[in-house]
């Protein structure tokens, strides 16, 4: 079962990407260009790669205690003293360690002491940020000051007070820092700063300069590039990549660097591997090149997937999992399909007729299922990896698992599609050279080359590349390496506080603050991340100005080259150039297609040709083009593999029928497609084909052999809702598909009255459907005799056989009439949630086959005899009702009238009386002493799914208008029933099926058949429906009653463009 789906699934995708390459491979860049815009944007917003942010944990220390704790969220404090403590390590990169015995300084340090003044300085006096008006120093201005002193908050060293008088340092700053454990390079400066009120915006905007700004002999960490789309941001990532990964490399064990060192080997034979294996198949560099691409799209379409799933994997790791990823990839699968294409014999005669995608297609069909079980084995060893819980492993197996994943997908549809153009492009290249007289030999020779045995090879490769698969993860989980470990020096924000270069400050600080006037306050301190400065060496510093000057060179191309794309003359011609060749491709590859389909039809087919002179269809004789007697991959005359082009020939030249198509293809939208092109040619206009009717993303099974034949798209109509309507105590959204303007919001407006007097209510005096057949007896005799022994002996005999035939059809009633020697009997049933007609005719045949043996020379004439009457004007209906028989009721208060419709009781009662029942007596209407029910019935029909055609009797319906006194206020109501005999609803069966039409019944809350009592969801319906009539009636009554109905219409359906409300005040 599951091999033939796989089977099935494989033929389908290289059916697609072999005969049409160009068209894939153009989709599949499109889609990894999408992948790679956000896969580079989601990591431009990483941790790792954004800049520098002021990044802190908030910690205090209430009055009366010597301790700070963290200060969460929810704490409020009023009032408070506010500082923030920034600290930045310097990282000298000194031979020697940094000693606190000044006079036997080691040279290297004497000579970075001057740096570390300059940049001291810098910080100091260099740095500033305005208010608006001013420029805000750190001395002068942001430093904290405690009250009464002019001086900044000082940490000085008494040891360097002779050389440097700065009050910011730490206490022994330029010291060893072992005793806190710091490297002995490492070189501390803390500064303080206010943060109290505006001071914490100029506290931020100060440690943004000096992220950014740029001393001689030091770099920092987060001084980058602030364009993040430049060449000198990406080449600055990679550099920071390189440091970070160099510390890594000098803190590493020699087992993790070893085990890398192997992964890199590798990797680099596996890619020549590739090279070589492809040499021998003969493919130069083409395809390894197009088998790197397809890797290359599958990593990034993983990378990105796991960033969706919210698995980050650190760059860093990333570098050290790069082999390892590429050996579990291999190239053995792709190198395999190209084996098993390029080195089937074929003949170019063979060849010629088969084409090149069906040989390829033949290869994916031999060699496909082979590699996917390959596939889905790798990927469930990764999956137990992944969830081995151990740290860095299980990101690395996720990341491998799709990466496989994708690699399949692209292997079947990138590389296939590669595959087939460069196959295709040797055959021509080849044949030309190949005489008909050894066509065969050279052919074999030349063309495709001979299987090479390198078998021995390969099973030499894939063994070294399971054992190492297996050996990483076990060395892995059992920690004999720790080479994908996370290991991060500070790991939140809370090592912040937790650090012990800052522990000793902070003493100092709460000390010095309990000392202050300011002693009662609690005391708020930020304390920020580390910022990293690197003091680097003169030849670093020139090799830095090189990689800066080829930033620049970099920024300046790509600045002119964006000037030049965004050039909107230049972008035209691009395009221009760009749409003329798909179109020239696509030509080419129709007339291709052309020629190849007409061998296959057959010399004595009928070829029909269009006559000018009657513009009607003359039929001329074809000779048979016979097949060689040759070995073929694929059977050609299966219509399901072949193209849209070949079916629409056989289609036009009769081999096959139209209506047809869907059995034959199995594929439903496809058939559509076919039958529109068919359609389009043999029209007059020829614009069916690409004409605005959609076809695409519709579920036909839904509709095919239920709702619809001989499909070629489907309508959109749009759908409105009016509302909220209050019907029997509960709110209902009323969907309507209309294309009449105003209705809906006509439909609202009587909502909204209907509500202000409190909503409607609905009573279901009837639910029965109806059949009336009609037979025929050989004299008059014979037709009373029969309706005697209906009306009497024969009723129970024919109700038990009719309800036999469902659970839920009951006959309840019938009426019989006569009409010389025709008889028509009207079966009246319940039918449950649905409509009901298949229901009932259902049991009238099986009524009338008991009814025919009791009187054998009984004849039918007809199951329907316009009895019922069904999709016809009928007084039957009007009198005897038909469906569900709703009556609607409300009274609308005298106020509301006049706020909400404009008008008043008075004119709507003779508007009423004159129009509805006056009116519609004089035109001899049946039914139709209404406004416009029909209008609603229609709209609501077609958005839940019920037969349009059924508005005719459905909207059946007298409107009754009274005022009424309101003993209370002393005004006119208005008392409103709408009483509709013959609604003719379902909610399961029919195009109550169909997507979007169940999912207004479900907005409903009558999708379906009632689970307890069936009738029930049918019976709810057929109340909405019949509130919302009234809802329309009074809406539009009141508009001619006060003069504005012509005026919306002209406004919203002439005046588009103008906005207006549909019912103008």
């Amino acid at each position: 079962m599951l091999s033939s789906i796989v089977k099935r699934l494989l033929d389908s995708v290289a059916k697609l990407s072999s005969r049409n390459p160009i068209e894939t491979i153009i989709f599949c860049m499109i889609v990894v260009s999408f992948t790679y815009t956000s896969l580079l944007k989601s990591l431009i917003e990483s941790d790792f790669f954004k800049l520098q942010e002021i990044d802190f944990v908030q910690i205090i220390s209430y009055p009366n205690t010597n301790k700070f704790v963290i200060l969460s969220k929810s704490d409020s404090i009023n009032q408070a003293s506010r500082i923030r403590l920034n600290q930045f390590i310097i990282k000298t990169q000194l031979d020697e360690p940094v000693t606190s015995d000044l006079p036997h300084q080691p040279i290297n340090f004497q000579k970075n002491l001057e740096s570390f003044a300059r940049l001291q300085e810098l910080f100091e006096k260099g740095i500033y940020v305005s208010d608006g008006t001013n420029k805000l120093y750190y001395n002068d201005d942001l430093c904290y000051k405690f009250p009464g002193d002019s001086l900044c908050f000082s940490l000085t060293s008494s040891a360097f007070e002779i050389n440097i008088t700065k009050p910011f340092c730490q206490p022994s700053s330029f010291s060893p820092l072992t005793d806190l454990n710091c490297d002995d390079s490492d070189v501390i400066l803390n500064y303080v700063l206010n943060a109290d009120g505006p001071y914490l915006t100029y506290a931020d905007a100060w440690m943004d300069s000096i992220i950014n700004s740029y001393v001689e002999q030091f770099t920092s960490t987060g001084n980058r590039p602030t364009e993040k789309s430049s060449f000198a941001w990406f080449a600055y990532v990679i550099s920071d990549l390189f440091f970070k990964i160099q510390e890594l490399i000098q803190q590493a064990d020699i087992i993790d660097l070893l085990v890398i060192f192997t992964g890199y080997v590798l990797m680099t034979f596996t890619l020549c591997s590739l090279f070589v294996n492809m040499r021998k198949i003969g493919s130069r560099l083409i395809l390894a090149i197009f088998v790197l691409l397809n890797g290359f799209f599958a990593f990034m379409s993983a990378f990105l997937t796991i960033k969706l799933f919210g698995i980050t994997v650190n760059p860093i790791l990333l570098s050290e999992a790069i082999p390892f990823l590429i050996i579990i990839i291999g190239f053995e699968k792709p190198l395999a399909l190209t084996k098993t294409v390029l080195t089937t014999t074929f003949s170019i005669t063979q060849i010629k007729e088969n084409n090149v995608c069906n040989i390829v297609m033949l290869g994916v069909t031999k060699e496909g299922p082979k590699i996917i079980r390959d596939y889905f084995i790798e990927i469930i060893v990764l999956l137990i990896g992944a969830f081995s819980g151990v740290n860095g492993l299980q990101e690395f197996c996720f990341l491998a698992g799709f990466i496989l994943l994708y690699d399949c997908i692209f292997l079947f549809t990138f590389y296939t599609a590669a595959l087939t153009l460069n196959f295709e492009l040797k055959c021509i290249r080849k044949a030309e050279k190949i005489s008909e007289k050894d066509e065969l030999k050279k052919f074999n020779e030349n063309i495709l080359m001979p299987l090479h045995d390198d078998s021995v090879d390969n099973l030499m490769i894939s063994r070294v590349r399971f054992l190492t698969i297996i050996g990483f993860l076990a060395m892995n989980v059992m920690n004999f390496c720790t080479a994908f470990h996370n290991n991060e020096v500070f790991s939140a924000k809370v090592g912040a506080y937790d650090n012990p270069t800052t522990i000793p400050i902070l003493d100092i600080i709460l000390s010095q603050h309990r000392s202050s006037s300011k002693a009662s306050l609690p005391l708020i301190i930020d304390l920020t991340s580390p910022m990293v400065f690197r003091v680097i060496q003169s030849d670093v510093i020139n090799c830095q100005i090189f990689i800066q000057t080829i930033y620049k060179i970099f920024d300046t191309v790509w600045s002119y080259w964006s000037f030049y794309v965004q050039d909107s003359v230049l972008l035209i011609f691009t395009f221009i150039g760009l749409t003329s060749s798909i179109i020239l491709i696509y030509l080419l590859n129709t007339l291709k297609t052309n020629e190849e389909t007409l061998n296959i039809i057959s010399r004595e087919a009928p070829i029909k040709t269009l006559d000018s002179h009657n513009n009607g269809l003359k039929v001329e004789p074809r000779p048979l083009i016979e097949f060689n007697d040759t070995p073929k991959p694929l059977d050609l005359d299966d219509p399901t593999i072949m193209s849209d082009e070949d079916l629409l020939l056989l289609v036009i030249n009769g081999k096959i029928s139209h209506y047809n198509l869907e059995k034959i293809l199995k594929n439903n939208e496809r058939a559509v497609r076919v039958r529109r092109a068919f359609l389009s040619h043999s029209s007059i206009s020829k614009t069916l084909e690409n004409s605005a009717l959609p076809m695409e993303g519709y579920d036909y099974s839904k509709v095919m052999g239920v709702c619809c034949e001989n499909i070629i798209g489907y309508m959109p109509i749009p759908i409105g809702v009016a509302g909220p309507l209050k019907i029997d105590d509960e709110l209902f959204h009323i969907p309507m598909a209309t294309t009449e303007g105003c209705l809906v919001a006509s439909t609202s407006r009587g909502c909204k009255a209907i509500n202000g007097g409190g909503g409607a209510k609905t009573v279901i005096i009837q639910d029965l459907m109806t059949r009336g057949p009609c037979v025929e007896f050989p004299n008059i005799i014979q037709v009373a005799k029969a309706k005697r022994w209906l009306e009497n002996d024969g009723n129970d005999i024919i109700k038990h056989v009719f309800n036999s035939t469902s659970r839920f059809a009951k006959l309840k009633n019938l009426k019989i009439t006569a009409a010389g020697k025709l008889l028509f009997i009207r079966f009246s049933a319940t039918t449950g949630d649905a409509m009901g007609m298949n229901m009932i005719s259902k049991g009238c045949e099986k009524a009338l086959e008991v009814m025919n043996k009791h009187f054998p020379d009984m004849q039918i004439i007809s199951i329907s005899g316009n009895y019922c009457t069904d999709k016809k004007p009928a007084a039957i209906n009007w009198i005897e009702g038909r469906g569900k028989s709703v009556i609607a009721e409300a009274i609308i208060p005298g106020n509301i009238v006049q706020k909400v419709l404009k008008t008043n009781v008075e004119a709507l009662v003779k508007l009423n009386i004159s129009k509805n029942l006056v009116g519609s007596a004089i035109a001899g209407s049946v039914g139709g002493f209404n406004a416009h029910a029909a209008n609603i019935v229609t709209a609501m029909y077609i958005a839940t799914g019920q037969d349009p055609a059924q508005n005719v009797e459905s909207s059946n319906c007298i409107t009754i208008m009274e005022a009424i006194n309101n003993s209370m206020t002393n005004t006119k109501d208005l008392h409103i029933t709408c009483t509709m005999p013959s609604i003719e609803v379902g909610t399961i069966g029919g195009g109550t099926t169909l997507g979007p039409q169940s999912a207004m019944l479900e907005m409903l809350g009558v999708k379906g058949s009632h689970p307890t009592m069936p009738g029930k969801n049918a019976k709810k319906l057929a109340r909405i429906i019949c509130a919302s009539v009234m809802a329309g009636e009074l809406s539009l009554c009141a508009a001619l009653a006060a003069g504005h109905l012509v005026k919306s219409h002209m406004v919203h359906n002439r005046e588009i463009s103008i906005p207006k409300s549909c019912l103008m005040s």
